[in-house]
């Protein structure tokens, strides 16, 4: 049986356990109980009422929950279960920070699996333009480029500028009615990049489950630095699977929301309305249960894999640079199945 996402999205919302599930009551309706057994994830929008046995209950279970804002600035929040024990998992980890070789190598493969998901992507719209073939042309250079980068900072800066690039891009073959000219946030100014901003937000989730289920340190990211309160590793991750991210937002506007979905304001930026988060969720729980993997570059990965499971062979995959045979992750597998 497949598990479901908890979306908890009203602000007079009373969540509590009973036995082994949740309870959850809404004014002038009846309560619903949902066994935590059916439980994949938590997503909670704004400020409903969650009981704190809930919270405990949700991290002994490895069941992880996020916590959006309810307006369109502010940080969102991973509540999960600690670190796994796997403290040599982690030492492999260090060692190769460590390493400048291996740490270069490790930026390179993550930027260039992020280059090539792009042009996976654009492989598939039917586009024939000069813009489009300006795009692949400076992708394709930047993919050369990578190799003869000297530091890990000349690296970095091929993979922003090849980001504006592809920002560009899809500002340039949307619909004006969209109103994006190129990625903003906190807040977001646009639909798109509202779209974009939740989308990235759930993803994180998803690769976080997986970061934590085997022992490695989410904090400890080699393209992104170590920085306080950020989980580096994470966004490292997550670089190669964003172009599946914004093929999502891509179809979803295209197929079903419109700019009537959306709410604006000077203050609070691009929101979506109760409407559009109704569509948005329904959708995204159907796409992660079927990742574009053609758009991910991913060994050994093919399409109609869960988003869980490409997240999985992803950090196994960057986790061989490190030279961490398969035993390490010995014990750990039941938490991420």
């Amino acid at each position: 049986m497949d598990k479901m996402s908890v979306v908890l999205d009203r602000r007079d919302l009373d969540i509590s356990l009973e036995g082994k599930a949740l309870r959850i009551d809404c004014k002038g309706s009846f309560f619903q109980r949902i066994p935590l057994g059916m439980v994949e994830q938590v997503i909670v929008y704004g400020n409903p009422k969650v009981d704190c046995s809930v919270w405990r209950t949700l991290s002994a279970m490895c069941i992880p929950a996020v916590l959006l804002p309810a307006r369109g600035s502010g940080n969102s929040t991973w509540i999960s279960a600690g670190l796994s024990t796997s403290i040599m998992v982690r030492l492999n980890q260090y060692n190769a920070w460590c390493n400048m070789g291996l740490k270069r190598k490790s930026v390179e493969w993550l930027i260039k699996r992020k280059l090539k998901s792009i042009l996976s992507l654009m492989d598939v719209m039917d586009i024939s333009n000069k813009v489009y073939e300006k795009t692949r042309n400076s992708l394709n250079k930047s993919l050369v480029a990578l190799s003869s980068g000297k530091n890990i900072d000349t690296l970095r800066g091929v993979e922003g500028a090849a980001a504006k690039e592809w920002f560009a891009f899809l500002g340039a073959i949307l619909h004006k009615k969209w109103q994006f000219k190129g990625r903003n946030r906190r807040p977001p100014r646009d639909p798109v990049n509202a779209l974009l901003s939740l989308t990235y937000t759930l993803l994180f989730s998803e690769i976080r489950k997986e970061v934590h289920s085997r022992g490695v340190d989410p904090c400890l990211g080699f393209l992104h630095t170590p920085y306080p309160g950020r989980e580096s590793l994470v966004l490292d991750l997550a670089e190669p699977l964003r172009a599946g991210a914004d093929a999502m937002v891509l179809t979803l506007i295209k197929q079903s929301m419109n700019p009537e979905h959306f709410t604006y304001s000077r203050t609070e930026g691009c929101r979506i309305t109760k409407e559009g988060r109704g569509l948005y969720y329904y959708f995204w729980e159907d796409w992660k249960k079927n990742w574009p993997c053609t758009h991910c570059s991913i060994e050994d990965v093919s399409d109609g894999q869960t988003l869980r499971y490409t997240s999985r062979k992803l950090l196994e995959s960057f986790a061989r640079l490190w030279d961490v045979p398969d035993k390490r992750w010995t014990g750990q597998m039941k938490n991420s199945m």
